[in-house]
């Protein structure tokens, strides 16, 4: 998987998937100093919901009380990996309200 800078990504946006596709495995040929060899399945996806201009300020939102809850990037940052870690820590706030709390890492203890 490639991911791109956020300013190459913004320059680039508008450009055909196929060429953009082209272009990051160019780049990445280029600095790994090797010619790549032809890819059997390759894709390009413009996450172009991830222009969030001023995030949430939260992780998330939960109305305990209705029983719902928002997630996303659009809560933290402008970064595809921001919707996860966005899901990860709501579904760790449902679980504890649940009380089937589960360590937000592997790396922390059991309770």
């Amino acid at each position: 998987m490639l991911h791109a800078a956020p300013d190459w990504s913004r320059d680039e946006f508008d450009r055909p998937a196929h060429l953009v596709q082209q272009a990051l495995l160019d780049r990445f040929s280029e600095h790994v100093g090797r010619t790549l060899p032809r890819a059997l399945v390759a894709d390009a996806h413009r996450w172009r919901h991830a222009r969030v201009d001023a995030p949430a300020g939260g992780e998330f939102l939960l109305d305990e009380d209705a029983g719902i809850g928002f997630c996303g990037d659009w809560c933290i940052a402008p970064r595809v990996e921001a919707a996860f870690e966005s899901g990860h820590a709501m579904a760790h706030s449902v679980l504890s309200m649940l009380g089937k709390l589960v360590p937000r890492s592997a790396a922390e203890p059991q309770p």
